[in-house]
C-alpha cells in the first residue's frame, strides 16, 4: 500500500510539473514565472521544488540568450541541474524581498556547481533582488582565467548552505547591501560556506575602482584548524585582490569562523572603514597582502572580540612578496581581554613594522604593546 501511494504521488508530480514559463515582452526583456510546485519560499517548497523531475535550466538560458536588455525572475524557487551563463549588458533581477526566505530563489541542486556562471569576460552586468541557494553549490562564480567587470551584485541574498557565494576574478565592481548565510540559524553541520565573497586578481584587468559595502557576512565554516568537517574549511569569509582601488564600508562581519575574516590587497589604495565585526572566531581580523605599491588605511572600525579563541590580532600580513604600509585612525572595541590567557593585540610580532597608529583608539579591556596610547582601558 504504502508503494502505491508514493508511485502514485510520484507519477502526480510528473504529469503536473513543467519548467518556468518563459516571455519575451515588447521592450526585449524576458520574464520568466516558476513552475506552479515551486511558488512558495519555506523549507517544503524548496523540497517539493527540488523533487520535481524536471528543471529550469534551459528556460533561464533561453531568458539570458534571447532578452535584449533585462531578464526578471517573479517569486519563486528555480531548479537547477547545471550553471547558467551570464551575458554581457544585461540586468538579471528578482523581487528581491525583506528576508532570506521570500521572493525569486534560484536553488542550484548539484553540489560544487556554480548557479550564474562568469565564463570568459563579462562586463556591465546587474544583478539584484535574488536568492542564491543549494547545499554545497556556488552563487556567481568562474575560474580564473574569467573577470566580472564594471557590474554591480546589490540586494541579494546567499544562503549559508552555498560553498562559496560570488568566486570569480572581478574589477571595477560594486557589491552592495547582499546579505551572505543568512540562511539561519543552522546547526554547525548545515554552514557549508567556505568563502562569501572570493576574488583574486583578473588577467589583463584595467584598474578601477572597487567597493564592498552595506553587506551582511556570517556564518561560514570553522577555521582550517578546528574544524570538525574535513569538506568545511575557511581560509577567509572575504578576501579580495583588487585592480586599482578597494573600498570595504559599513560591512557587518558577524558569527564567522573563518581563519582570517577579511583578507584584502589592492594594486592602488584599500580602504577598509567604518565596519562591524562581532564574534569572529578567527585569529586575524584583517589581513593585508601585497598585489603592488599601495597603501591601506583601517580607519572608525568597531570590533566586538569576546569570540576570541585565544591569541587574537586585528590586523596582519601576508609578507611573502611584501607588505602594505597601513594607518590605522578612530579605531573601536570591547573584550579585548576576556581572559589571562584570551586576550586580542593590534598585530603580530612581525606586523609592528607595516602600522602606523595615526589617531586615538578606544579599545576597552586592551592590555597590548600600545596600551598607553588605548584612550578606553576599561
Amino acid at each position: 500500500m504504502k508503494l502505491a501511494v508514493l508511485s502514485f504521488v510520484a507519477v502526480v508530480l510528473a504529469l503536473s510539473s513543467r519548467a518556468a514559463d518563459l516571455q519575451i515582452m515588447p521592450d526585449g526583456s524576458a520574464v520568466l514565472t516558476p513552475d506552479r510546485l515551486c511558488r512558495g519560499n519555506d523549507q517544503s517548497a524548496m523540497q517539493t521544488c527540488a523533487g520535481r523531475p524536471d528543471n529550469d535550466n534551459q528556460s533561464i538560458q533561453d531568458a539570458i540568450d534571447r532578452s535584449r536588455n533585462k531578464v526578471f525572475f517573479k517569486a519563486g524557487i528555480y531548479k537547477l541541474v547545471a550553471p547558467v551563463s551570464l551575458r554581457s549588458g544585461k540586468t538579471y533581477a528578482g523581487e528581491g524581498g525583506f528576508s532570506y526566505n521570500y521572493g525569486s530563489m534560484l536553488m542550484q541542486t548539484v553540489r560544487n556547481m556554480a548557479i550564474f556562471a562568469v565564463n570568459g569576460s563579462i562586463s556591465s552586468v546587474n544583478i539584484n533582488g535574488l536568492t542564491f541557494s543549494g547545499p554545497a553549490a556556488k552563487g556567481v562564480a568562474g575560474d580564473s582565467s574569467s573577470k566580472l567587470v564594471n557590474s554591480t551584485i546589490r540586494d541579494n541574498f546567499f544562503h549559508g548552505n552555498l560553498a562559496d557565494g560570488i568566486a570569480a576574478p572581478m574589477s571595477a565592481t560594486r557589491i552592495e547591501r547582499n546579505g551572505f548565510g543568512n540562511y539561519g540559524p543552522a546547526p554547525l553541520s548545515d554552514i557549508t560556506t567556505q568563502a562569501h565573497i572570493r576574488s583574486s586578481l583578473p588577467l589583463n584587468a584595467v584598474p578601477g575602482d572597487n567597493w564592498i559595502t552595506g553587506n551582511l557576512f556570517r556564518s561560514t565554516c570553522p577555521s582550517s584548524e578546528e574544524s570538525p568537517l574535513p569538506n568545511c574549511r575557511s581560509a577567509a569569509s572575504v578576501q579580495f585582490d583588487a585592480s586599482g582601488a578597494l573600498y570595504v564600508t559599513g560591512n557587518d562581519f558577524e558569527s564567522n569562523n573563518s581563519d582570517t575574516t577579511l583578507r584584502v590587497s589592492a594594486t592602488t589604495q584599500a580602504v577598509v572603514q567604518g565596519n562591524w565585526f562581532e564574534a569572529n572566531r578567527g585569529r586575524t581580523q584583517v589581513l593585508f597582502s601585497k598585489t603592488g605599491s599601495y597603501k591601506a588605511q583601517l580607519k572608525d572600525n568597531f570590533y566586538a572580540m569576546f569570540a576570541c579563541p585565544d591569541r587574537c590580532v586585528l590586523v596582519d600580513f601576508d609578507t611573502s612578496a611584501g607588505a602594505p604600509q597601513v594607518s590605522m585612525s578612530y579605531e573601536a572595541g570591547q573584550n579585548f581581554t576576556v581572559s589571562p590567557v584570551i586576550k586580542t593585540e593590534l598585530t603580530s610580532a612581525s606586523g609592528w613594522q607595516y602600522l602606523t597608529i595615526e589617531r586615538p583608539l578606544c579599545l576597552r579591556g586592551y592590555d597590548g604593546n600600545m596600551k598607553n596610547d588605548n584612550h578606553c582601558p576599561l
